[in-house]
């Protein structure tokens, strides 16, 4: 029979793997999957009886520092593996993961995804060239060195926009392909599916810090003029959620939102869904024609992310329609006047864009009526708790009892930089969750992305050096003087003292 246990550590020590392995050793017990984080580690191993599992499991109870030990449902890896799936499966997009060899590694095929040659079963382990008749496609899995690359393939009588993702393995030099198979039917229709309306308004953003108060208030400024916006900030800051919020507080709330990813698209395709098309104007053309973003957009808001993205020539036509109001469609020559408001986002350096030939400067003065700056979340660390304590709700709403946060998990939090911001901060706080044992979330459950463990539970060089700034104003303040007096010795401003106690939340020495 199979066990899965985990085994929590008081600290971080030398040498934990090998004593657990060790006990196993003893007792001739092969371990089938074992994974090690800092203090936490997670066993599974097969038994041929409840006498042998009680056996190993007192033995492994007097290894030192062990501070728990209990049975578990899932090892921490099968948990992530499940959520994955699940994640995956809910895109209802067929994701293929392909080594360099063009071995296929992993493959999310259902009945519902049936677009290549073969069953989940037995995909797996197969080479890729035996499930894809397309040869210049094989070839380009294989050989293509890029980043990323967009393509359409004919697959089984369907036509499908592929993305192709160049990565390297984890703790490994080898790389390989993610692919994810985009129906272009459903991108035929992709206009006729947008058309919605936003509920998200500024009472929905979650927020404490004064930098993100003066943000909102300028947006909801921004909300009641009606001209192009652009929007500014880091992947991940709530950029979208921020134009949602101010159609639904500008005079257009009533009409259509409509958001489209600059980069999602390929160039000819993103131009057919924004400018729309006549009938036979290109191969796959619906008969009739078709109406774009802009034409039926109809007195709304449109939002165009990732606009740094968008092609040299299409800025060229974006630029005439915000000038003129009028739009027309790929081979046609009727002038159509269009009615829309225009917010554009962009996570680029626009200005160094336009050095490099690669965006227009007349189109950036164009979109850059009014500029928002999104702060990152590094700059606004007390949204961070609040954050948290939405994002647990959320995603928590039925647990019985109430989840806690440590002192040293939130100072772990505030500690780290956040390269992913808000969007970032949100899946640690679901991986954490997602593997949660009790009610209380420790340092040692969070997973961040770019910053060694170790690293994160213990004290970093900024913690270090803020740690030393208030005990040295700690002491300076018990010898008895006065605010001004203790600023004096210590060489720096009143006004500075003033914010570091702020900051240090030091009150009793207030004057």
């Amino acid at each position: 029979m199979y066990k899965r246990i985990r085994l929590l550590f008081k600290r971080n020590r030398d040498h934990i793997a090998y004593d657990i392995l060790s006990e196993f050793k003893k007792l001739d017990l092969g371990i089938i999957w074992m994974e090690i984080y800092t203090r936490d580690c997670y066993v599974k191993f097969e038994v041929d009886s409840d006498e042998m599992y009680n056996v190993i499991m007192t033995n492994l109870k007097e290894i030192k520092d062990l501070e728990s030990i209990s049975e578990v449902d899932l090892i921490s890896f099968e948990a992530r593996n499940i959520q994955i799936n699940e994640i995956v499966n809910l895109l209802g997009k067929l994701v293929l993961v392909v080594d360099c060899n063009g071995i296929i590694k992993y493959s999310n095929i259902t009945s519902d995804l049936k677009i290549v040659k073969g069953q989940m079963s037995d995909i797996t382990g197969r080479p890729i060239s035996e499930i894809i008749d397309d040869k210049e496609f094989v070839l380009d899995v294989v050989n293509c060195d890029k980043d990323y690359a967009i393509k359409e393939l004919q697959i089984g009588g369907g036509n499908y926009l592929v993305k192709m993702y160049n990565k390297k393995f984890r703790d490994s030099d080898a790389r390989g392909k993610i692919i994810v198979f985009d129906d272009i039917t459903e991108f035929s229709n992709f206009t006729d599916k947008i058309h919605y309306s936003s509920h998200i308004t500024f009472k929905d953003l979650i927020y404490e810090s004064p930098i993100m108060e003066r943000t909102v208030k300028t947006a909801m400024e921004f909300s009641q003029m009606d001209v192009e916006i652009l929007i500014t900030g880091e992947s991940g800051t709530g950029k979208e959620l921020f134009t949602r919020a101010i159609h639904n507080m500008s005079s257009r709330r009533e009409n259509p939102f409509i958001a489209i990813n600059c980069s999602s698209l390929p160039e000819q395709l993103l131009e057919s869904e924004l400018f729309g098309y006549e009938d036979g104007s290109f191969t796959g053309a619906v008969k009739g024609g078709k109406a774009g973003i802009f034409e039926n957009c109809k007195g709304g808001t449109i939002f165009l992310d990732e606009i740094g993205d968008m092609p040299i020539h299409l800025q060229a036509k974006l630029l005439r329609v915000l000038q003129e109001k009028r739009i027309r469609r790929i081979g046609g020559s009727k002038e159509i006047p269009v009615n829309f408001r225009l917010i554009s986002a962009t996570n680029k350096d626009l200005k160094e864009k336009i050095l490099e030939k690669e965006f227009r400067l007349d189109l950036f003065y164009r979109l850059n009526t009014l500029t928002l700056q999104i702060p990152p979340l590094r700059d606004r660390k007390e949204d961070i708790r609040p954050l948290v304590t939405y994002f647990t709700k959320k995603y928590l709403p039925n647990r019985d009892g109430e989840i806690v946060y440590t002192d040293a998990t939130i100072n772990s939090l505030l500690n780290y930089k956040f390269p992913g911001n808000v969007r970032e901060l949100q899946n640690v706080i679901i991986r954490a969750l997602t593997t949660l044992k009790d009610s209380q979330v420790k340092p040692q459950d969070l997973k961040f992305y770019f910053e060694e463990e170790d690293e994160v539970v213990g004290e970093n060089f900024d913690q270090k050096i803020e740690n030393y700034e208030k005990k040295l104003i700690l002491e300076e303040l018990e010898k008895g003087g006065s605010i001004r007096n203790t600023a004096k010795e210590l060489g720096i401003t009143h006004t500075k003292l003033i914010n570091r106690m702020k900051k240090y939340n030091i009150k009793k020495y207030e004057e």
